[in-house]
């Protein structure tokens, strides 16, 4: 969703929108060819967004809600997880200056963001901090736990038994590959 910095009113603008969660899957999966995903968006995120100007500074609060499906890290099952993230973030125009205190304000302020020319992609925004706040480490939950840990047993026991021509499961035949001294 892209807006025009000059359609923002004195009051401010209550936006709310979905993400496309074609572009979202594509950037948060390197290998597309795998049948396994590391997080799978099958829902549209939904952003809810204030945006306020003040002179040529754009602050944007607000959140996106979503879900995702992702494997679990010790037995491969899939998640799905719900996802709250918070939105602060404070747009100023890019210039072209090197100045220290140019410097010094993007080191310090990490909600801090530039921006080039009249209009601000939204979408691409909110796509950015969703992603950031996605979690690297998925389990399963407490009342599964048991369940999970006898899974990652039995594929611990799989990679130690003697049959190593036999895949119990596509998504650890890359594992085959790896030298074991």
């Amino acid at each position: 969703m892209i807006i025009s910095i000059k359609d923002i009113s004195d009051s401010g603008w209550h936006l709310e929108f979905e993400l496309d969660t074609s572009s979202i899957n594509k950037r948060v999966n390197f290998d597309t060819r795998s049948s396994i995903l590391d997080y799978f968006f099958k829902i549209p995120p939904k952003a809810n967004l204030n945006i306020n100007l003040q002179g040529e500074t754009v602050f944007i609060n607000g959140e996106v809600i979503s879900s995702f499906i992702s494997p679990c890290s010790r037995c491969l099952k899939e998640i799905e997880t719900k996802l709250l993230t918070k939105i602060t973030l404070t747009l100023k125009p890019k210039k072209n200056s090197n100045s220290k205190k140019h410097q010094n304000e993007e080191i310090e302020d990490l909600n801090l963001s530039y921006y080039t020319g009249v209009e601000i992609n939204l979408g691409e925004i909110v796509e950015e901090e969703l992603i950031l706040n996605l979690p690297q480490v998925l389990t399963c939950k407490k009342e599964s736990l048991k369940e999970c840990k006898k899974r990652s047993e039995e594929m611990k026991s799989y990679f130690t038994s003697k049959n190593k021509d036999e895949i119990a499961d596509e998504r650890l035949a890359i594992l085959k590959t790896l030298k074991v001294d």
